[in-house]
């Protein structure tokens, strides 16, 4: 998991220097594309991509094979809040396509 920055900021005028506003925080993240990876196990792929990606999207399209991809990606729910995803894998869907994004 990243590290949590914490910042807090005052003014400066010629009045002097005021009180700090209520402290922020934020969490540094790697802006390098990641290596994707992963497994199936029974029913489930398992995806992985590096823990200093947090707040990266895992993304999916179904679409037919013969379409391939498109400009319909859906986020997997909860994906921004991890590095490793679980996903069902149905007969239904036909082609599936993933893709890992920020923002």
């Amino acid at each position: 998991m990243g590290r949590i920055i914490l910042y807090a900021v005052s003014a400066v005028n010629t009045g002097g220097e005021r009180a700090n506003l209520l402290p922020v925080s934020a969490i540094p993240v790697s802006l390098t594309q990641p290596q994707l990876t992963f497994s199936i196990n029974g029913n489930q792929f398992h995806f992985n991509w590096p823990a200093d990606h947090l707040g990266w999207k895992l993304q999916a399209q179904t679409n037919a094979g013969n379409v391939g991809l498109n400009t319909n990606w859906v986020t997997v729910a909860g994906s921004t809040a991890t590095n490793k995803m679980y996903v069902s894998i149905g007969s239904t869907n036909g082609s599936v396509f993933f893709r890992i994004t920020y923002p």
